[in-house]
């Protein structure tokens, strides 16, 4: 009924919101406890949460033999990650790019080099996601001797302990941000397919949105409490996870076809290089970029259900 639909989309709306509110509060304990920015918390703990919604559809997609939704889903969250995520924070607040390490910056660029690379034939396949999942690999290495230097540099508040509550809250809240992920995503395809639009515009836009929603929460949460570092570590690395954790396990399982045209994939490949650029020469993202990024978004969005409704 159309009454249930909306009220599980409301519903889904208010788990994600105050889940994330749990999150970064709560991250913020865990970089204290540990002794390690908020920049490495949201670019591992968080980052690596909020990428689990994309995992498990991702691979639950692989497993069913429906590998082209694998490519939207992962293509469609990082474009989502930059052009809604970072332009609706930037236009509540001018975001500076001085805190991400340029290790993450070589990955956050290499990897999105690589998914278009593979993708140019039409077809990701088992040796191409071997590659993609050694990569995951090597990063985690890198980020394990970011944690150390981290650690070093980071000067800790009065108590070393880690209280496990904190473990455990961030734990459910992490849950309960995936369950209402999910049911956004349910509901949303529900309400679509109820207005007659088609499931392939659905995949493309609606499913990677829903899957980008931790992101947003979780960033538009870390903004209002001015945790800015948190919501950089966010992005940067679920767009990383996104090509290497989630793109590469999925093509190990099943080759991934590319079905559709190469607007989705240029158009990550050049949001990335244009964060990159404004976080090597140390440039501000402006509320008026952050427009120009939404609207950008809004138009790709608008593109897939005009040319496939």
């Amino acid at each position: 009924m159309l009454y249930l639909d909306i009220l599980q989309f409301a519903g889904s709306m208010f788990l994600i919101y105050f889940s994330a509110e749990f999150i970064v509060r709560y991250g913020k304990q865990i970089a204290i406890s540990l002794g390690v920015s908020r920049y490495v918390i949201g670019l591992t703990l968080i980052a690596f949460g909020t990428s689990f919604p994309e995992f498990v559809v991702s691979v639950n997609a692989s497993l069913m033999n429906q590998p082209g939704i694998v490519f939207g889903n992962v293509i469609g969250s990082n474009i989502a990650n930059i052009a809604l995520v970072l332009s609706v924070c930037a236009i509540m607040v001018q975001i500076k790019s001085d805190k991400v390490g340029r290790n993450d910056l070589i990955f956050f660029l290499l990897s999105a080099f690589l998914a278009f690379f593979f993708s140019i034939d039409g077809n990701v396949d088992f040796i191409e996601g071997v590659i993609l999942l050694i990569g995951f690999i090597f990063y985690c290495y890198t980020i394990k001797r970011t944690v150390g230097l981290d650690r070093n540099k980071t000067e800790k508040i009065k108590s070393d302990k880690l209280d496990v509550y904190v473990l455990i809250i961030i734990s459910c809240s992490f849950f309960i941000l995936i369950s209402g992920s999910n049911a956004f995503i349910d509901s949303a395809i529900s309400l679509a397919e109820r207005f007659n639009v088609s499931s392939l515009a659905i995949s493309i836009t609606l499913v990677a949105i829903g899957t980008s929603l931790p992101e947003l929460a979780t960033s538009i949460i870390a903004v209002i409490k001015k945790e800015y570092e948190l919501l950089t570590g966010n992005i940067i690395g679920s767009n990383i996870m996104n090509i290497l954790m989630i793109l590469g396990p999925s093509a190990i399982i099943n080759n991934i076809e590319v079905k559709s045209d190469y607007i989705p994939i240029m158009l990550m490949l050049f949001l990335t290089f244009l964060v990159y650029s404004f976080n090597i020469f140390n440039i501000k993202i402006t509320r008026i970029f952050g427009i120009v990024l939404l609207i950008i978004y809004i138009v790709f969005i608008y593109s897939n259900f005009y040319k496939i409704v």
